[in-house]
């Protein structure tokens, strides 16, 4: 799962790391952590890593508690590990999120 930051300032990307990271601590059954990736100089993604099933990741809102959903608003889309790489090493992620409709 990726949450997309364009033009954001670090610290607003670090705040909502941080809330995310809190909000994850509530899941059960499942060991995720989260990463801050560059895709360019005005784009940065922040991942959700350990979500192995593509099916849970799309319905990630359903995960979390009712207080959680209104700690994360923000839109994100779902990605596999393979896709992700090919995205920030072809940096096509506006190619993926128009073919996949996210």
């Amino acid at each position: 799962m990726v949450f997309q930051f364009t033009n954001a300032s670090n610290e607003d990307i670090t705040a909502f790391k941080d809330l995310l990271e809190t909000v994850l601590k509530n899941i059960k059954y499942y060991v995720l952590s989260t990463s801050v990736d560059v895709y360019n100089p005005s784009t940065s993604l922040v991942v959700i890593h350990g979500l192995k099933n593509i099916s849970v990741a799309k319905t990630f809102d359903q995960l979390l508690t009712k207080d959680d959903k209104r700690k994360i608003k923000k839109p994100y889309f779902v990605v596999s590990s393979g896709n992700y790489q090919i995205i920030q090493i072809h940096k096509n992620l506006d190619t993926y999120l128009n073919l996949n409709n996210n």
